[in-house]
């Protein structure tokens, strides 16, 4: 959801719904582990060490403050 028009469409859904404040995550490093659990393979369709691309420009432009934790 890191991409220019999903970060867009996301902002546009939380102003129609008056949103005004939004806490963005990092990818979760662990979350492959867990594949173990229930007997399936761990096989991410994207670089898991990319830098995230939040656009934070994007939420303010919506009237929305972003806090990248």
């Amino acid at each position: 959801t890191d991409t220019e028009k999903n970060i867009t469409g996301i902002c546009s859904l939380l102003a129609e719904c008056g949103v005004g404040y939004a806490e963005l995550l990092p990818y979760n490093k662990m979350a492959g582990g867990k594949y173990a659990l229930v007997g399936r393979k761990y096989e991410p369709d994207f670089d898991e060490g990319a830098q995230m691309y939040t656009r934070v420009e994007i939420f303010d432009s919506y009237g929305i403050k972003a806090k990248i934790l």
